[in-house]
């Protein structure tokens, strides 16, 4: 909405942004061709979402795999992607889709007239059992790892509160949950 309401502002902050952004990568091209041709990759996919906001799902997708990605960038600095770092990959693609799934109920009054979601293409109850879905699957993935069994309990909670949650009230306790086992999750996975 901030992009839409001062397009002007907007369009010089994101400019300013990604000139670091693509010096930072250019940088790390000197040390790694393959990792940053990988944050390349990234970049691509995170500029596509703003020119696809009518297709339903595509931009919880791609900002899913933007904020899972960094999973995978220590491996591919390496050479090589091991199949934990799949699991990890899943488990954090999984919650952050879910989580982009709660931010589109919490918008759901300005998506409508915006764009196309999930929530406004299958309702809120719909949208909400696809969220409890996927934030159950990502627990399978946690528990892969076998580094983060830790986070299964605080996941347990996530599902118990997101099925006893109003869609209807405040989802900043929501978003509030998931950020703390994705941190949480994040300190597992450097951790282990």
């Amino acid at each position: 909405r901030l992009a839409y309401d001062y397009p002007k502002s907007f369009w010089e902050y994101w400019l300013g942004l990604t000139t670091v952004t693509l010096g930072c990568m250019l940088t790390l091209g000197y040390f790694s061709h393959n990792t940053a041709t990988f944050c390349f990759m990234v970049l691509g996919i995170g500029v596509l979402y703003s020119f696809l906001e009518r297709i339903v799902v595509l931009n919880n997708l791609i900002v899913a795999t933007c904020g899972a990605s960094p999973v995978l960038a220590g491996s591919i600095f390496r050479g090589s992607i091991e199949r934990h770092v799949w699991w990890w990959f899943a488990a954090f693609f999984l919650l952050i889709l879910g989580r982009e799934i709660v931010k589109d109920i919490e918008d759901v009054r300005v998506d409508y007239n915006y764009k196309q979601t999930l929530v406004t293409k299958f309702g809120v109850a719909g949208a909400k059992r696809i969220a409890i879905i996927l934030t159950a699957v990502s627990g399978f993935f946690i528990f892969l790892t076998r580094k983060a069994n830790e986070t299964l309990a605080l996941l347990a909670i996530l599902i118990y509160r997101f099925v006893k949650w109003d869609p209807t009230s405040n989802a900043k306790p929501m978003i509030l949950l998931y950020d703390t086992l994705i941190g949480i999750l994040a300190i597992c996975m450097v951790a282990g």
